[in-house]
């Protein structure tokens, strides 16, 4: 391949990478798929394409079977708009459309109750209201999502744990069930012994 050939091929690529909005390596992009679709012509495998893409096999046998048309095949392009179609979600989630209820949940929230019990609780609060519902996984979605961390601005290494068992929701050091002892009565069972 002479020095033309390639500064055009890497043209043509970067010109993909600018039209089609990666969105995240978990999904499959186009040119991945037109890969997929040239070693499937080749072929190869589901096992070997999934070894040369670097992708688990269950990924392209589950991508060849939901976008091959039996009497065309493997359209690449028409899969990546099916996959970009299926990924959007067009309505906005129900804790921001609906003020009341997010009013609500933020306050039960706010008092420490968990989102199974808020969400049981909804339905005995407001019985012949169905828009005043939302299942656990909702309040999750909408009030739970993972916070950018904060820079530790304390030095000590007890301080850092602390404030790291505050950031992932854990309520308490200890495996449940084990109860701390207080020193006096640690010291006065040495004592003993």
């Amino acid at each position: 391949m002479c020095r033309r050939e390639e500064t055009a091929l890497s043209a043509e690529a970067s010109f993909l990478n600018m039209f089609e909005k990666i969105i995240h390596p978990r999904y499959l992009s186009l040119l991945e798929r037109e890969q997929l679709q040239d070693l499937r012509r080749a072929g190869l495998s589901i096992r070997a394409i999934a070894s040369e893409m670097r992708r688990a096999p269950s990924t392209i046998s589950r991508e060849l079977k939901r976008n091959t048309v039996s009497v065309r095949g493997y359209m690449p392009h028409t899969a990546h708009r099916l996959s970009v179609k299926h990924r959007a979600r067009p309505r906005q989630a129900k804790l921001v459309t609906n003020a009341e209820l997010r009013s609500y949940v933020q306050g039960k929230l706010a008092k420490r109750w968990s989102p199974q019990q808020i969400s049981h609780r909804l339905i005995k609060d407001f019985p012949t209201a169905p828009e005043m519902r939302a299942s656990t996984e909702t309040i999750y979605q909408g009030n739970l999502r993972p916070r950018p961390r904060r820079p530790h601005t304390r030095t000590r290494k007890s301080n850092c744990a602390a404030v790291e068992l505050l950031e992932n929701h854990t309520s308490s050091p200890m495996p449940a069930g084990q109860v701390r002892r207080p020193d006096e009565l640690h010291q006065q069972s040495a004592g003993r012994g």
